[in-house]
């Protein structure tokens, strides 16, 4: 069986900060000793926030994806290195 604290959790992208402290409280309860990993925005306070690490990202925008009949926006995929 794996130890949790083999186990890392990456919290990726733009932050809520009335629903961040419960996914965290969550991990913390059913994995206690597991990672967390937040990777967010550049520029976003994580001021009070709970997390083992950090990976600040400039926020990648959006492209265009022409569809047939209609145009829609998707995120630039990144990576987390």
């Amino acid at each position: 069986m794996i130890n949790n604290k083999e186990i890392s959790f990456v919290i990726q992208g733009a932050l809520n900060p009335e629903i961040y402290p419960k996914i965290t409280e969550n991990i913390q309860q059913f994995f206690p000793g597991a990672e967390i990993i937040l990777a967010t925005y550049a520029g976003t306070n994580t001021n009070g926030l709970d997390h083992d690490k950090i990976a600040l990202v400039e926020d990648p925008g959006y492209y265009p994806i022409i569809a047939p009949l209609k145009i829609m926006h998707k995120v630039q995929a990144h990576k987390i290195l």
